[in-house]
């Protein structure tokens, strides 16, 4: 070392520079550095050098002290036994000469290490703790009165809750620096703290990049993707264009409905563009109707119900979309219908009484056919209309109908209290065949509202033993005319056409009035908050507006309810069909339910274990492997968890389970930081238990010797005397 700062011919002033740079700064930091005798040479080389350059009392002075202290070290050979508490004797000699010099300023008054101090203290750790702790259990009152929806939008999600557990991971590092010892290393400390970190870090990660949501599978289906319920998604795709992608746009909108002025764009896929103008997070339906120019909507009037003083007892609306409707007003039933065929309307003016078999009379409306068979005689049988091909068959009668919970009816007593019966329409050119249903109380009642085309043939039935009471029917004719009779004690009277402002008349001398009537009509969706009970179970309701072509369209759609999720927009491009729904989000592969096995309690009351069999399929579509999952045997595959959550059944009497799909990027970072978080106190609690060992031992021969008892090596060769002493001074 001496020869090459000879050799190099640096200057006294360069030699300094580069000695504070070398050798000051790491000693000033408290960093260690290997090779105590290269330093101790390369004090002595500087000296020499400043010596031997004309070197100022000021550049020598430093280096010559520095080399007092190298001697007085008394080195030995750098691999010696004892080279190790040298250098920690060294280290702190030169630190403490350092410092006396005015050279480098202390830890206590450099503002770096008061930082450092007050970051790592154990009174901020306490004062976060305590903080979190607090909004932690405030949370809790929070989310048990608005939902866990609501806590994790204002509270979890919120960058001054983030904040506090950065501040707190700052606190943690800092405080592990900030203890760190060289001469005596902290190693179950340093671990705990580690662990604290590496424990927060997976919590981050599995904050910003986890995802939890649901997939329900029936017998023999198919799927790759799961639902997400925290994220609302809005699905429009072309109608007529089975080729082109859908567009799909996803956001959240938070627990609680949005304040005036508040918009969120969603995104542009293709010239399509889509924005949220309005979000009520709990809403309820609100109509609006009005005159259809295009003559393609139903009827809708509104009426009130007049006493016999002739004030106002109620008033409602009603509107007949498909096929008719209806409502109670107390004893009386008001009824509305359209005509779909004049045949239709002329059945409509007979009201001549009838005769009914015992079973009740099925009427069939079909175009401009009305056919009227008996139950009894016709049952099981198919009855055909006509020459148009169409056939009907009575599949059951039913006195007394009940719906069952797989989906069908099923009656409860031979006594006519609910009759009913089961009905298949046959189209000429269609395999399978429409499934209808009548009921005697309801002839209003079908199942249009459940399969997506209606059934051509519209059915009236009546029996003998129920009593239809009190009722007011409406038709719309096909010229728009609205016609009305009424129906008191099983004798029908036709009262002719009715307008707007006219009255019928009822028993006990009760009125009903039209107040408004539109023959065709279209209505005017819109939603408002909900308040109360309908809180509860309302799902959410958007105002979406968008953008094609530069026309733009505003549409309200409310999520996951029939009829009220989907809606169409007609642009200059054709037909957009939209859908409000939750987000989705891929697995990456498909789950396909092969089994499943229910096995019930040892009491015979409710399951006590669920098991799906799931047959893996990739994305090329060949099976990849077969799984099982149960109630505590969850499937890992690719990242995802997949747990049976429950089961259930789907529309067709099939068996449906339910299952919690899971993806935890920061699982493995939280697992390790709790196993060093062990590993860290199971370190502290062994070398505390060896500390206080020998602290007990030094209090035994404190003891010992102040009883006059020496301690040294060569008395306790000898330890007939000295032990019975040292036991009794003990």
């Amino acid at each position: 070392m001496t020869r090459f700062f000879c050799s190099s011919g640096i200057s006294g002033k360069g030699l300094t520079d580069f000695l504070e740079v070398v050798v000051f700064v790491p000693v000033s930091v408290d960093h260690s550095f290997d090779g105590f005798d290269l330093v101790v040479d390369a004090f002595q080389a500087a000296n020499w050098l400043l010596l031997t350059h004309g070197g100022t009392s000021k550049t020598i002075r430093p280096a010559r002290g520095l080399c007092q202290v190298a001697d007085a070290c008394n080195r030995e050979p750098v691999f010696g036994p004892t080279y190790i508490p040298r250098f920690f004797r060294a280290w702190s000699l030169c630190s403490r000469w350092i410092q006396s010099k005015g050279l480098i300023v202390s830890k206590s008054r450099h503002a770096f290490f008061r930082v450092l101090s007050f970051l790592g203290s154990l009174q901020l750790a306490v004062a976060l703790l305590v903080l979190i702790a607090t909004v932690l259990a405030v949370t809790s009152f929070l989310e048990a009165i608005h939902g866990s929806a609501y806590v994790r939008w204002f509270v979890y999600e919120q960058p001054w809750f983030c904040g506090l557990w950065a501040v707190l991971a700052v606190n943690i590092a800092c405080g592990a620096v900030r203890r760190f010892s060289l001469q005596r290393p902290p190693i179950g400390l340093l671990f705990t703290h580690a662990g604290l970190l590496v424990l927060l870090l997976g919590m981050l990660i599995s904050f910003l990049q986890g995802k939890q949501g649901v997939l329900e599978l029936a017998e023999d289906q198919e799927a790759g993707e799961f639902v997400v319920p925290a994220v609302s998604q809005i699905t429009a795709s072309w109608v007529g264009k089975p080729d082109e992608r859908p567009f799909k746009f996803a956001f959240d909108g938070g627990p609680v409905d949005w304040t005036a002025g508040h918009e969120l764009e969603v995104g542009e896929v293709d010239g399509v563009g889509a924005r949220i103008v309005r979000y009520l997070r709990h809403a309820s339906l609100r109509h609006d109707w009005a005159p259809d120019s295009a003559r393609a909507g139903g009827p809708y009037l509104t009426f009130k119900v007049l006493g016999p003083d002739g004030k106002k007892v109620a008033s409602h609306w009603l509107s007949a979309g498909r096929y008719g409707n209806a409502l109670m007003v107390g004893p009386l039933r008001i009824q509305l219908e359209q005509a779909t065929s004049d045949a239709m309307l002329e059945n409509f003016r007979d009201v001549e009484e009838k005769s009914l078999a015992e079973q009740g009379s099925l009427t069939i409306y079909y175009q401009d056919m009305v056919k009227q068979v008996s139950v009894h005689e016709f049952l099981e049988k198919r009855i055909a209309l006509d020459d148009s091909g169409v056939t009907i068959e009575i599949v059951q009668y039913l006195p007394n109908a009940r719906p069952s919970q797989a989906g069908s009816f099923v009656t409860k007593g031979e006594q006519p209290g609910n009759p009913m019966v089961e009905l298949q329409v046959h189209m000429p050119g269609e395999v399978t065949p429409f499934r209808q249903i009548a009921f005697a109380k309801d002839p209003l009642l079908n199942l249009d509202g459940v399969y997506p085309r209606d059934c051509p043939v519209k059915f009236r039935y009546e029996h003998p033993a129920l009593d239809a009471g009190t009722s007011v029917e409406l038709l719309r004719a096909l010229n728009g005319e609205l016609l009305a009779r009424t129906c008191q004690n099983g004798k029908r009277t036709f009262h002719g056409q009715v307008q707007a402002g006219g009255r019928i008349e009822v028993s006990n001398n009760f009125q009903v009035e039209i107040e408004e009537f539109f023959p065709f009509a279209k209505e005017k969706v819109s939603f408002q908050p909900a308040f109360g009970k309908r809180v509860k179970n309302s799902e959410p309701a958007v105002l979406v507006e968008l953008r094609v072509a530069g026309t733009t369209h505003e549409l309200w759609l409310q999520r996951n309810v029939p009829l009220r999720s989907h809606g169409t927009i007609e642009t200059s491009d054709g037909s957009l069909s939209l859908s409000y729904g939750n987000g989705t989000e891929p697995l990456g592969f498909n789950l396909k339910l092969t089994d499943f096995d229910r096995r019930q309690g040892l009491d015979g009351a409710g399951d006590a274990e669920y098991a799906s069999r799931l047959q893996l399929v990739g994305r090329d579509g060949k099976p990849l492997d077969d799984a099982e999952i149960g109630t505590n045997r969850p499937l890992r595959h690719e990242h995802f968890t997949i747990c049976q959550a429950g089961v259930g059944e789907s529309r067709h009497n099939a068996q449906a389970s339910r299952f919690t799909v899971t993806f935890d990027p920061g699982r493995p970072l939280k697992q390790a930081g709790c196993v060093m978080i062990f590993c860290g106190i199971a370190v502290m609690f062994v070398r505390r238990s060896i500390a206080g060992g020998k602290d007990a031992n030094a209090r035994v021969r404190a003891r010992i010797e102040a009883a006059g008892i020496s301690t040294a090596t060569e008395e306790w060769k000898h330890p007939d005397e000295t032990w019975s002493k040292s036991r009794e001074a003990a």
